[in-house]
């Protein structure tokens, strides 16, 4: 029973996620799937129920397949973060060495949804989130993701999706109802096997 429950789940989100075959969903699950390194700039808004005005960070970001993801701000201030295997996340010092930082539960569910995001194994997502069926216009997409997961539903209560060919934006709304909005731009798939250069970028202690 548990096998088909989980069979029906697994059907479920790849509906939601794929459509049919050759759709623009399934296309680029298939791209991240095959990418070795993913990067992209970003612009990050949060708006809070204690200020009127968002506020604003740009940036960007890397994901290696089985290294992890490292996350820059460069304004309004500078700042590099490793978010990597084992829920592990690491801060860069003024020395440019990676420092084991204690783990922010809504940066870590962020990153592991990124993650699983970017690796094009989206089929995971069914261990944390439950799927709205997905909404596509003219090869514009929408995802809505209702946070069920015990150890996320502590950090976040819904994400939203939006894209077109590439992921383009993601709406992240925490347990306080607070609402962070990721716009993507620029972003870049590598299918070669990464450089040594690249490789040690994510070497942390």
């Amino acid at each position: 029973m548990k096998r088909l429950m989980s069979l029906c789940a697994f059907c479920l989100i790849t509906t939601a996620f794929s459509g049919e075959s050759g759709s623009p969903l399934s296309l680029l699950q298939q791209r991240y799937q095959q990418a070795t390194l993913v990067s992209s700039q970003f612009t990050q808004e949060k708006q809070t129920q204690f200020i009127s005005q968002p506020l604003r960070s740009t940036g960007q970001f890397s994901y290696a397949k089985n290294h992890g993801l490292i996350w820059e701000i460069t304004t309004p201030f500078t700042s590099r973060t490793l978010f990597a295997k084992g829920n592990n996340m690491f801060i860069e010092d003024n020395h440019g060495r990676w420092v084991k930082s204690d783990n922010d539960p809504l940066n870590l569910a962020v990153a592991e949804l990124l993650t699983e995001l970017l690796s094009g194994h989206w089929d995971k997502l069914q261990e944390q989130f439950r799927m709205q069926p997905a909404t596509q216009d003219q090869g514009d997409w929408s995802v809505t993701l209702d946070a069920q997961g015990r150890w996320v539903k502590k950090a976040l209560q819904r994400l939203i999706l939006r894209g077109n060919k590439e992921l383009q934006h993601i709406v992240i709304i925490d347990k306080q109802g607070n609402q962070t909005v990721l716009t993507l731009k620029n972003v870049q798939l590598q299918n070669k096997t990464l450089t040594k250069s690249q490789v040690s970028a994510f070497a942390h202690p």
